[in-house]
């Protein structure tokens, strides 16, 4: 077994602990938030495997821009619509989970918003931590290392949880206050 799946499975579980442990206390010591974290965890994989590959091949069907042509014969608008097309994709994907009432009934106000945010966005962190294990994995350099080697995963991996909750909370905040603040909320964290 690779190590990095140990490392995975070390940082996803100190992640979840510390980043659900500072959402329980932060926000008013209250549990109603702490399972919003599993709704996110698949998403990551989703945008990831199926939705970013499939964008990309159909934006280059409709630019006339042929797959295969290695980065370097790329034409460099193509290139950043490509690079653009993950934090487009996956802050839409990363409040998906508003649909359901369940979710969007915990949202009030700006407060609420705000954690509601900040969790759907630590639970897809944690299952883009799942993800980029499984990439890092497929790669023979990569796959060899022991797991106590792989310390920059961890702790890279540990902060794009917060940070993922940032922006995402950024987003939810712009979505409950409505109107045009939704797509501010969404330009922004994009």
């Amino acid at each position: 077994m690779p190590g990095i799946y140990l490392m995975a499975i070390l940082t996803i579980l100190l992640s979840a602990i510390f980043w659900g442990g500072m959402v329980y206390l932060f926000s008013g010591r209250t549990r109603r938030y702490l399972w919003l974290f599993a709704l996110g965890l698949p998403l990551s994989g989703i945008v990831n495997l199926w939705i970013k590959p499939s964008v990309a091949l159909w934006l280059g069907q409709v630019t006339n821009v042929p797959p295969g042509q290695g980065l370097t014969k790329l034409p460099g608008w193509f290139l950043f619509s490509l690079f653009m097309l993950t934090p487009i994709l996956e802050e839409l994907i990363k409040v998906t989970p508003l649909v359901l009432p369940q979710v969007r009934r915990l949202i009030g106000d700006r407060a609420t918003a705000f954690w509601v945010g900040t969790a759907l966005g630590i639970s897809f962190g944690l299952g883009e931590a799942a993800f980029v294990a499984y990439s890092v994995a497929q790669v023979p350099e990569y796959a060899s290392l022991p797991w106590y080697a792989l310390t920059g995963y961890a702790s890279e991996r540990f902060m794009i949880c917060l940070w993922h909750g940032v922006m995402t909370s950024i987003f939810v905040m712009g979505l409950q206050h409505g109107g045009g603040w939704s797509v501010i909320g969404y330009l922004k964290a994009v």
